[in-house]
């Protein structure tokens, strides 16, 4: 690997490292309920990460196309990762989101029907409400720079272990969502209801005791509500928070409702952290995952299969590593029986005829081989 292919290379691990923190404090920005510019930060650097790593996947992409290796790339190399947490997200989600963030103040932009309108087309990415979760995919190529007792066997079996395991588990998530298994449709009704409740009970007491409904009952409920922040009554502005503090992520979770003549615009914060919270669980649960599979799974396969398979592929090819596998009468698998066949029956040929056996002229090699009655030997040690 040259020096600035290594660079890269660290570059795109850190960076790696880097997203799967914003994309937590992305999701913290709403539980907590941060300021207005600290989401506004977020939104940049996640705009950042997603288009250096959707350059990442079109450089290896047009790499892989030119040196036609295009199916190992999206394969084994988990090319198919670098696909999904760059370019749908950049497209999709931060993208859009940057251009509104860039085309002006949206503390200043005077909050009508019509703005809302426009800010809802970032809606287009919430068809999957884990759709940062994509992000952390990426967390799976970390696992190309870990190495377990330098074997390849282990390094490779454990790679698509986990790879599947974490596919799986978020392919499930969004298949909730796109059906609808979990879904805030219930608690936004709920909110809507509520709304239409105290909405009935003061028209009723605007009637009973004959005082005006607008300005006497409507607008002290609405300016106790913080999350209201225009109505509109008969086609026209009757309440508006001239410079709300919102950002993008609030704009993005407007919601509307229609009673009569009146229409209100409130920011559904409830469902904004619920679904927050919903999307740190999965993401602790996939790093979590992840580690356990590392450190549980990873580690058993390594003393069961693959340290034998170290320790018999260098036995067969060093002349002078005579090294005997612990056995163990407990088990009766195929790993089991190979490690005993090598210590009962190639380790003692190859203390015989090691000489015989190893040499460095291939073609002496061959003519010793065809002197050698191997079945003759094997039933003397056997």
């Amino acid at each position: 690997m040259t020096p600035m292919k290594k660079i890269l290379e660290n570059f795109i691990i850190l960076a790696i490292i880097l997203v799967i923190f914003q994309t937590i404090f992305e999701e913290l920005a709403v539980v907590m309920k941060l300021s207005r510019d600290t989401k506004h930060l977020l939104i940049f650097t996640g705009f950042v990460f997603d288009a250096i790593f959707s350059l990442e996947f079109l450089l290896r992409f047009g790499l892989a196309l030119k040196n036609k290796r295009t199916r190992k790339y999206l394969g084994s190399e988990l090319g198919w990762i670098d696909f999904f947490s760059s370019l749908p997200l950049l497209l999709l989600n931060s993208g859009p989101m940057f251009v509104l963030l860039s085309t002006g103040d949206t503390s200043m932009v005077e909050i009508n029907a019509g703005a809302i309108g426009v800010m809802n087309v970032l809606k287009l990415a919430k068809v999957v409400r884990v759709s940062r979760i994509l992000r952390v995919m990426r967390f799976l190529k970390l696992l190309k720079n870990i190495k377990f007792l330098n074997s390849k066997i282990t390094q490779k079996h454990n790679n698509f272990i986990v790879s599947t395991v974490i596919t799986v588990m978020i392919v499930t998530i969004m298949a909730m969502n796109i059906s609808s298994l979990w879904s805030l449709d219930n608690l936004q009704q709920i909110r809507k209801e509520n709304y239409q409740r105290v909405l009935t009970q003061s028209l009723d007491i605007s009637l009973l005791y004959q005082k005006d409904y607008l300005s006497e009952v409507l607008l002290p409920i609405l300016k106790d509500d913080p999350a209201v922040f225009l109505a509109e009554f008969q086609g026209r502005n009757i309440y508006y928070v001239e410079k709300p503090d919102m950002s993008l992520v609030e704009i993005n979770n407007v919601k509307t409702l229609e009673f009569n003549q009146l229409t209100l615009y409130y920011v559904d914060h409830d469902a904004m952290i619920l679904e927050a919270r919903f999307n740190l669980v999965i993401i602790f649960m996939i790093i979590f995952s992840v580690i356990a599979l590392l450190i549980l799974y990873a580690r058993k396969f390594a003393l069961e299969i693959s340290d034998t398979m170290l320790v018999v592929e260098k036995g067969m090819s060093d002349p002078e590593y005579f090294l005997r596998l612990k056995e163990n009468p407990e088990r009766d698998d195929e790993v089991e029986k190979l490690a005993r066949a090598y210590n009962d029956i190639w380790l003692p040929v190859k203390l015989k005829y090691k000489n015989e056996i190893y040499t460095e002229n291939d073609q002496e090699f061959l003519k010793k081989m065809d002197d050698i009655d191997l079945d003759a030997i094997l039933r003397e040690e056997l």
